[in-house]
């Protein structure tokens, strides 16, 4: 690994810590303060939330991403779709399996009552069912997105294997992303003409409540981190590096046209999407945001903003998942917590150090090891290579 790609992975994991913090305060305020901060701060505290799980989708889709367009642009061989699943299953399953086991037993909301919610949770399949959408680990909406994401590229590799498709492929490559964004904005747009149809009008298995919870709805976060990443492949590394000073312009253009949204009042409107503009206009906003500070830190690299190299940062994007699966049980345990000082912002850092410590034990004691025992085994059956780790 060159030192460049070093100081990106570096940059992406300081990333991934703003996101899940993000994430974690906008749980923190919904558990602990839901009538606690009315006003601007509370508003702005809200609707700064979702777009950490916009960030967490634009760094997958790029880091997914990054070796399939690397090889493509290469005309080299790209990872096989075995190996590729069995990545992204070691990676995802086990801590999740391990967190549904403990926190079904130690949480009341996420307790699951019979063999189908087990059944439907340990597959991330229960978003697919009306009325099962947040039941079990109440963020695990969006790994089943994720799941969904990964089953795609699978499907792009396999076709890949096919030697017409190989070689066209960076041809076919651009139209793969943009019919991920325009397939993102058709659904939206279906869903605002069934907005008023009774919930099941799609069915036991597929209700329209399900719909927002599914890749199709999110395809843009996905679609432009992949962009990203073929736009970088195919430039050798480097897009603008001529033009260095541009870099920060995008990163300060995205954080202030996300403020103006918070001060116009139209980030309450995207957070709390209950009016067909907001429907149509979250996802896309968020994803431009999202993508433009991506593209930036990937550009920059080794000189990325000082915050995002952190190593305490750094350290908690590299835990992300594990902080990801359990702060949101650890909220509700502080929050019916005996013995605590009744202060919202007690409990939530509280919340904040138990969350950070479990993140930590599942990546030190389970993760890291099974991603390791992975790549070792591919890497000496010949599976990995320097472009298909993915992460």
């Amino acid at each position: 690994m060159s030192a460049s790609e070093r100081h990106e992975i570096v940059a992406l994991d300081g990333l991934r810590a703003i996101a899940v913090l993000l994430v974690v305060v906008y749980h923190g305020v919904t558990e602990l303060a839901p009538n606690g901060f009315a006003g601007t701060g509370g508003n702005v505290l809200l609707s700064f939330g979702p777009y950490g799980v916009t960030l967490f989708f634009v760094i997958s889709g790029y880091v997914i991403w990054r070796p399939i367009a690397v090889a493509i642009s290469e005309r080299r061989t790209p990872p096989t779709p075995g190996a590729f699943a069995a990545r992204r299953l070691v990676r995802i399953l086990p801590a999740l399996w391990l967190a549904i086991v403990i926190q079904s037993w130690w949480i009341e909301e996420s307790v699951l009552r019979s063999a189908a919610d087990w059944w439907l949770n340990l597959t991330l399949a229960q978003s697919l069912r009306h009325g099962w959408e947040l039941s079990g680990i109440g963020v695990a909406w969006t790994l089943t997105i994720e799941a969904m994401f990964y089953v795609l590229v699978a499907a792009v590799l396999l076709a890949l294997r096919n030697p017409n498709i190989a070689r066209a492929a960076p041809r076919l490559e651009p139209i793969l992303i943009v019919g991920l964004l325009a397939t993102g904005w058709l659904v939206r747009s279906g869903f605002v003409l069934i907005l008023d149809a009774p919930t099941s009008a799609l069915g036991t298995w597929f209700g329209a409540s399900a719909l927002p919870l599914t890749l199709a709805w999110w395809c843009d976060p996905f679609a432009l981190g992949m962009a990203i990443a073929t736009l970088h492949a195919r430039a050798g590394g480097v897009l603008v590096s001529r033009h260095r000073r541009w870099v920060g312009w995008i990163v300060t253009g995205s954080v202030g046209g996300l403020v103006a949204l918070d001060a116009t009042g139209w980030a309450r409107t995207v957070s709390e999407p209950v009016t067909q503009l907001g429907l149509l206009a979250a996802v896309p906003i968020r994803s431009l945001v999202g993508a433009g500070i991506v593209f930036a830190l990937v550009e920059r690299r080794s000189d990325a903003p000082r915050v995002v190299r952190a190593r305490s940062l750094v350290w908690i994007g590299t835990i992300s998942y594990g902080v990801y699966l359990w702060h949101l049980a650890v909220l509700r345990w502080v929050r019916d917590l005996d013995g605590v000082p009744d202060s919202a912002l007690v409990r939530f850092a509280i919340a904040l150090v138990g969350s950070v410590v479990l993140g930590a034990t599942s990546w030190y004691a389970l993760e890291r090891p099974l991603l390791g025992a992975v790549r070792r085994a591919q890497r000496r059956s010949g599976a990995l290579t320097p472009t298909s780790d993915s992460g």
